[in-house]
């Protein structure tokens, strides 16, 4: 197969699907430092679905919350604008996934892979709090969003992405490394494209861009993918196409968690069953 341009790969990543209108207004106010929040709750009740899975993640056992929240209103009163908001680029992004399978391409298998990242990411994240200044969604939005530039490929190059996976697992090695050599791009740089495309922040589009690469440009989030990303991996929950497992952490995540090797953040993570099992909220 010829591989393809970057015109035509940008092409590509224009004609997925795009974020309800609802939702790309929602991070726009959410995004202004001059918006009220009665002005955001005004546009998370005017889309029902949209209302109702922020409601169901707010009242599960990520939050914890004293009682029960019926409202819009209180979830952004208890949580704040940009918890709301990225929540709602969550939801929106989960809905996107189209239901159909690919060969070696289970679309419901990659989506219980980005949830469990989500989730691993969101612990890690509150776990080395004292290390940055995010809300903890920030790394779970970044979690389950980092592997969606497989979906380009999956739409577009189907028959060269399925090829990536089957070698990767014959050759035993990362399926980014055989996207490179047959597409000339991988994943997570058509991912860095989209999540320009799509108009998110910075942050999270880095984690798209570098989840399988050392990079300073992204600190602890960025770090905490890729190791979200391994340990779903270990877990054996979902399965994004690439099977390969690296025996330890990156040399740089080693270290950004306390010098702590795969199996002692496995470990230190713990259970994310409960949690993982809300996540899934975002998919019904």
């Amino acid at each position: 197969m010829k591989q393809p341009t970057l015109e035509q790969l940008t092409q590509a990543v224009k004609e997925m699907p795009a974020f309800p209108e609802s939702v790309n207004k929602i991070v726009e106010l959410a995004s202004d430092i001059n918006c009220s929040a009665k002005q955001l709750v005004r546009v998370i009740e005017h889309d029902p679905v949209v209302t109702v899975k922020i409601l169901k993640m707010v009242n599960s056992s990520f939050y914890s919350l004293p009682r029960k929240l019926t409202s819009a209103h209180h979830a952004v009163a208890y949580l704040g604008l940009n918890t709301v908001k990225n929540l709602a680029v969550g939801i929106a992004a989960v809905g996107i996934l189209s239901t159909k399978s690919l060969g070696s391409f289970n679309t419901n298998a990659f989506l219980h892979h980005s949830l469990c990242t989500a989730v691993i990411a969101r612990r890690l994240g509150l776990k080395t709090k004292d290390k940055h200044h995010l809300d903890p969604t920030e790394f779970f939005v970044a979690g389950l969003l980092h592997d969606f530039g497989k979906l380009v490929f999956m739409r577009n190059y189907s028959d060269a992405f399925v090829q990536a996976i089957d070698q990767s697992r014959e050759r035993h090695c990362s399926l980014h490394e055989v996207e490179l050599e047959i597409l000339g791009i991988d994943h997570a740089q058509v991912g860095g494209i989209l999540g320009k495309e799509w108009g998110l922040p910075d942050h999270l589009t880095v984690c798209m861009r570098s989840h399988h690469e050392a990079s300073h440009e992204g600190g602890m989030l960025l770090d905490s993918i890729i190791v979200a990303n391994i340990l779903s991996k270990v877990r054996g929950i979902g399965n994004s196409g690439n099977s390969f497992v690296p025996e330890d952490l990156p040399e740089q995540a080693i270290h950004s968690f306390g010098d702590r090797t795969l199996e002692m953040v496995d470990r230190w993570v713990g259970d994310i069953s409960e949690e993982y099992e809300d996540a899934r909220a975002m998919a019904t």
